[in-house]
């Protein structure tokens, strides 16, 4: 059921994370509608229980249904992002006139960053410098509120024809539910996701929290949120192609890192076959739920490490973990997301969304 050893000594994971911005004052004619203190903010404290976003009856996994509707995530997955979380942004408007203006204050933004890299790191430098702001209602049909995609290219005419991909790329998730609330000066787009250059991201991301009076930071994840995500998705079924490829990773992968006092050995990898951990996850959660309780989840976790410590005699609730890897994607805690499969991409984009709105539930600014 279950195979582990020791990974190699030499393991080494970048953090990256943006430079800090100072904090930001609103001016007094701003009303303070949606802030992260609690006692303004729409978002809720972590939950006991957690929806299965997107769970689909092994009975209905029809794929002539499913095809054209997960398609509108085939640009998202088999690519590794960074996510990050927002406060709602001050005045920021999807009309096609304000996403243009903003493309352009950006490009200029940009512009003028990349005079100033004289000097700098090659990897902070900023190299791309014409941005477009668009609206991607397609990802998220359900919401009354559409994903925004900015992209940033090399050079102008790359950026007005899109005959390349971008250099850089960054996808704005709309909120998990309505706000009851005044929204007219706000927009709420808690997650964000972010594929490019460390330099970009950081001079992106010092433009957003100026121009949109928020702030962002960078979504990471704890041990528990981990555990959560490998217990929801330790049913999900491998893409078909993938699984007729023989893909070794379609499994569950978990990842612990050792404390820095014991030497000789960073990380332990545990890797349970995806029909052992459904079979598991099935005998702890209760048949036909679309919700997972948290108790379920301890009893999940627990039982794969009472197997592992049969075999190995070694505890991982004393290792913390660092990385989960499922059938429908990988994650990793320092904020690192890599989505592997189209039926599971929605599912697994709602559920990071909640998480962004708990982590703001928390956020003071």
């Amino acid at each position: 059921m279950a195979s582990a050893g020791p990974a190699a000594h030499r393991t080494r994971v970048q953090v990256i994370s943006p430079e800090r911005t100072p904090g930001l004052q609103r001016p007094a004619s701003v009303p303070r509608s949606f802030t992260g203190r609690r006692l303004h903010t729409p978002y809720l404290k972590t939950p006991q229980s957690r929806i299965l976003h997107g769970r689909r009856s092994r009975l209905t996994r029809t794929p002539s249904s499913a095809h054209p509707t997960n398609q509108r995530f085939s640009k998202l997955t088999n690519k590794t992002w960074h996510t990050y979380y927002v406060s709602p942004l001050y005045a920021f408007s999807n009309e096609a006139a304000s996403l243009k203006r903003c493309s352009r204050q950006l490009s200029s933004h940009l512009q003028a960053e990349s005079q100033k890299g004289v000097g700098v790191m090659v990897e902070d430098q900023v190299t791309s410098k014409y941005a477009v702001f668009s609206l991607r209602p397609e990802l998220f049909p359900d919401s009354d509120v559409p994903a925004v995609e900015l992209s940033i290219y090399a050079s102008k005419s790359q950026a007005i024809s899109a005959s390349s991909p971008p250099a850089w790329t960054s996808i704005f998730c709309p909120p998990s539910s309505p706000v009851m609330g005044d929204d007219k000066h706000f927009s709420r787009l808690p997650l964000m996701l972010i594929k490019g250059a460390i330099g970009t991201t950081n001079c992106v991301l010092q433009w957003l929290q100026v121009q949109f009076d928020c702030c962002v930071r960078k979504l990471t994840f704890n041990p528990m949120a981990l555990s959560w995500m490998v217990s929801m998705w330790a049913e999900s079924l491998p893409d078909k192609k993938k699984n007729s490829d023989g893909d070794k990773k379609c499994g569950v992968e978990l990842v612990y890192h050792l404390p820095k006092e014991i030497s000789g050995l960073n990380k332990v990898t545990m890797t349970i076959d995806s029909r052992d951990a459904r079979a598991l996850w099935e005998s702890v959660h209760e048949e036909d739920s679309d919700e997972v309780e948290e108790d379920e989840v301890v009893s999940f976790m627990k039982a794969l490490g009472q197997h592992f410590h049969a075999c190995f005699h070694i505890h991982l609730d004393a290792l913390y973990l660092k990385t989960i890897g499922t059938a429908a994607a990988f994650v990793g805690a320092e904020g690192r997301l890599k989505m592997l499969s189209l039926g599971e991409a929605s599912g697994v984009l709602q559920h990071l969304v909640e998480l962004a709105e708990e982590k703001m539930a928390s956020l003071d600014v």
